[in-house]
């Protein structure tokens, strides 16, 4: 009986034991794949560090890129940022002002002014046309030395020449029924001799001169003129003049004026208020003859730029 049961009880507890078995087989297998795929896991995240260290450095690069690109220009060493600047040309040295300005200018003037005719050549054509005459009035009485004031204004060219008008006049007794005097206004040219000779000097000498603020002139012009109290003579007259000129400043000058005055009256009038009568007016064909001579001094306003 109990051999027979033996065989009964040892497959019993095979099969009782086998599931346990098993288990632990599966268990030991288990083990196996895990410890194969953790190493898996572990090579597959160790890659990562390479990456992010393989990218670390390309953003390196970028980031140095920028602040190259970004550097402003100041940061850069003084003798860099000379060197980067473009160096300009110096610039030339200023010309010395040695005459006026370029462009309009407005004289006022003062002086005196002293006649010296021909009586001679005049009482002479006189005492043909009428010998009743008695020229000695006209020049004793008619004409007389006396103040002078004058009006210009022109335009000056560059500084080297000037063209305008001139408007002088002259008067004695002028509160009286008795006034007489006489008056100019003609065109004038003018050049300036100092513009073209100090722009033959060497730069160098006008630096060490410095700036001249002074002018000299000479000028010459034509116009028409009367002369007289009663007894008058009018007709054209010329003229040639110098003068020299200071600036205190730039748009006003402070000068001295000669002016010498070659009248060719040609018409000799008995009365001036009757000119028209017939009678009243003797013509001059040979002219007055003489000059008149004028010294004034003046303050002209300029309107312009200094000259080059």
């Amino acid at each position: 009986m109990m051999r027979r049961s033996l065989p009964l009880l040892a497959l019993l507890c095979l099969s009782l034991a086998a599931p346990s078995v098993a288990l632990a087989a599966d268990s030991k297998a288990d083990a196996k794949k895990k410890g194969k795929k953790a190493p898996e896991k572990k090579a597959e995240a160790e890659p990562e560090p390479e990456d992010a260290a393989a990218s670390q450095p390309a953003a390196e690069p970028k980031a140095e890129t920028r602040q190259i690109e970004a550097a402003p220009a100041d940061l850069s060493g003084p003798e860099e940022a000379k060197k980067a600047e473009p160096v300009a040309p110096p610039p030339p040295p200023a010309p010395s002002r040695t005459v006026g300005h370029a462009g309009a200018y407005l004289t006022l003037s003062g002086g005196y002014n002293w006649w010296s005719l021909n009586r001679g050549k005049v009482a002479g054509q006189v005492a043909q046309a009428n010998p009743a005459e008695d020229t000695n009035w006209m020049f004793d009485a008619s004409l007389q030395n006396g103040a002078a004031a004058g009006l210009r204004g022109g335009y000056d060219i560059l500084g080297h020449a000037h063209i305008g008008f001139n408007f002088t006049g002259t008067g004695w007794d002028v509160f009286t029924k008795e006034r007489g005097g006489g008056g100019y206004i003609g065109g004038e040219v003018g050049w300036h001799p100092l513009s073209m000779i100090f722009a033959l000097v060497p730069d160098h000498v006008r630096e060490k001169s410095g700036q001249k603020y002074y002018d000299l002139f000479v000028e010459g012009g034509a116009g028409f003129g009367l002369v007289g109290k009663h007894r008058a003579m009018q007709g054209l007259v010329g003229s040639v003049g110098l003068g020299t000129e200071g600036y205190p400043a730039q748009w006003v000058s402070i000068g001295v004026r000669a002016t010498w005055y070659f009248p060719a009256f040609n018409e000799y009038i008995i009365d001036y208020d009757n000119r028209a009568s017939p009678g009243m007016t003797i013509p001059l064909p040979e002219g007055s003859g003489g000059r008149f001579f004028s010294c004034t001094g003046y303050l002209a306003f300029h309107f312009g730029t200094p000259e080059k």
